[in-house]
């Protein structure tokens, strides 16, 4: 951290902010627990600085706007895992037979297979 300790404290915080944002739209979930640790100290140093309230303002949009991606990150993971367990579920048709009785025609899921 000694690279942050010399710099402004709303100048590292918005870089870091940047990075997060950068972390988030990759999907570089490591990278996004290392910075959190980082925001926290940084945070601690945020409550000394002396800056106007317009730094301050623009450091909650960036804020704001990684909280709103993150959870958009987390709807679209909710929503993979979903149809991925939607797909491994046995498919079921309900028909009738020949001679007319109720019947369930049960398909087993296909294997998914991970790509690499």
């Amino acid at each position: 951290m000694a690279l942050f300790e010399a710099a402004d404290p709303v100048s590292a915080m918005e870089d870091l902010l940047a990075r997060e944002r950068a972390a988030i739209l990759l999907g570089d979930f490591p990278a996004l627990d290392k910075l959190a640790r980082e925001k926290e100290r940084m945070a601690s140093r945020l409550q000394g600085a002396a800056a106007d309230p317009s730094s301050f303002e623009r450091l909650r949009k960036m804020s704001d706007r990684n909280g709103r991606l993150l959870e958009a990150t987390r709807k679209g993971l909710v929503d993979a895992r979903q149809k991925i367990k939607a797909l491994d579920a046995p498919q079921q048709l309900h028909t009738y037979d020949a001679s007319g009785r109720r019947t369930i025609l049960t398909q087993s899921p296909k294997a998914l297979k991970k790509r690499g």
